[in-house]
């Protein structure tokens, strides 16, 4: 669960960085190789980096299971009196992503839920 955290919380940052990265007209292997050759990027994600690029997620972990884990954890900080408010907002966003039919997929699908309604033409 405490791993499934982490793991859960840093896949959606780093969707949340590629959307906008994609807005301003920087292409998704551009911003695939910049930030998964940089030190920040945690290492799990460059196993997800050939499903975001193909926009293929065939589950290895579903994204239902990655919402269900985190919402252990935000029921366990609560029953023992801890705050993990983006925990809390992570768990959401993969709730909605699940209602949107991505329940089955990759948890790393959280990319596709996140990039609806961008421009495709920003794509490049």
């Amino acid at each position: 669960m405490v791993l499934n955290l982490i793991i859960g919380e840093t896949m959606l940052a780093f969707g949340e960085a590629l959307v906008p990265g994609e807005a301003m007209g920087l292409s998704r292997q551009y911003l695939l190789e910049m930030i998964l050759g940089s030190h920040v990027a945690a290492p799990l994600l460059n196993t997800k980096r050939a499903k975001i690029a193909s926009d293929q997620y065939e589950a290895d972990f579903p994204l239902k299971l990655m919402q269900k884990d985190l919402q252990i954890a935000t029921t366990t900080a609560y029953e023992k009196g801890v705050a993990i408010p983006a925990a809390g907002t992570a768990k959401e966003i993969y709730a909605l992503a699940a209602r949107h039919g991505l329940a089955e997929q990759d948890y790393s699908a959280i990319y596709s839920f996140l990039s609806q309604g961008q421009p495709a033409d920003k794509w490049k």
